[in-house]
């Protein structure tokens, strides 16, 4: 678990108790500072339940009001010992609180943000503004059982590429990331997580749920707005690589022949050779004039992307013999 996550309950009781939260923070951290047992009590107490404890019922008498609203939203017992008990990190409700503070006239908005990834399941969230979910790029099986995670996140584009049985891709810019677990063959809400570096985005944003339809449907359905780049690109690797495995024949080949001796043909043989070399040497220009013409009609493909891809290619079907041997 990150350390910089927090109950989706206790921030939303946050944002309910804004004007009264620094006060409360301070009289709960020097009163839970004192007493391991004071969260335990104070939650017997403010649930009607009998507590030896005088402090509990003296701190709960004074501060009812704030007491009671948080555990209509969540949990006071764990809303203290998650910010302020032994495995608690303060900083993570005093940057939320600040953001709320500094975000008050959206403040509906966020709540609606909480509540609808409440919804969806979440009972945690990481929350950074810092996040930038743009600069990594995700990766799904397109065969769903054999994927162990989904990554869903907001403005989702393909990255087409040659390689088989994969969709891989980027978000130009998304509020939220969401992981899926996909351990037990299909989406479940258990060991779901979700990261955020914004609290104010329009919430149809998310998905209407977490099925397989409403995430990883939807990260299938982009390959075929770029059908036209995914062709280009596997013609530039099928005819690049054959070419160049072709050359590898031939270089195999004229070796082998020029070394030869005591064979009457020999002269005629490598005039021949001589001759594919020439047929070679034009089918790779021919190749290169092809990648050319995919780089100026289509802006999104670049030369430096071709070649990784054909790079690519080869280090899987290294890797392939490796595996078979």
């Amino acid at each position: 678990m990150k350390s910089n996550t927090s109950m989706v309950n206790n921030l939303i009781a946050i944002c309910h108790i804004i004007d009264d939260f620094p006060t409360f923070e301070e009289r709960i951290k020097q009163e839970n500072g004192s007493n391991n047992n004071f969260a335990l009590e104070l939650f017997k107490v403010s649930h009607g339940r009998f507590s030896f404890s005088m402090s509990a019922r003296k701190f709960y008498a004074e501060n009812k009001d704030v007491i009671d609203t948080i555990n209509m939203y969540s949990n006071i017992m764990l809303f203290i010992n998650e910010g302020y008990g032994l495995l608690g990190d303060v900083k993570n409700f005093s940057s939320f609180y600040n953001y709320v503070v500094e975000h008050r006239d959206e403040l509906d908005q966020i709540l609606a943000v909480l509540n609808r990834i409440k919804e969806l399941g979440f009972n945690r969230l990481e929350f950074d503004p810092t996040l930038d979910f743009t600069q990594k790029t995700y990766q799904v099986r397109t065969n769903y059982p054999r994927n162990t995670s989904v990554e869903y996140l907001d403005n989702m584009e393909v990255v087409p590429s040659y390689a088989n049985g994969v969709v891989q891709y980027k978000t130009t810019g998304s509020a939220f990331k969401m992981i899926l677990d996909m351990h037990f063959r299909s989406i479940s809400s258990y060991m779901n997580e979700i990261s955020l570096n914004d609290l104010t985005f329009d919430t149809s944003k998310l998905p209407s749920d977490l099925s397989k339809e409403e995430t990883f449907d939807k990260i299938i359905a982009l390959q075929s707005q770029r059908a036209g780049d995914y062709t280009a690109i596997r013609n530039s690797v099928d005819l690049g690589i054959g070419i160049a495995d072709l050359y590898v024949i031939f270089d195999t080949v004229y070796k082998r022949i020029n070394n030869l001796t005591d064979v009457d043909k020999k002269d005629e043989l490598i005039a021949l050779l001589h001759s594919i070399h020439e047929t070679i040497v034009k089918m790779q220009n021919i190749s290169a004039e092809y990648d050319q013409s995919v780089v100026q009609n289509n802006p999104n493909i670049s030369e430096d992307m071709l070649q990784s891809e054909k790079d690519a290619y080869v280090r899987r079907r290294e890797f392939d013999k490796f595996d078979l041997c």
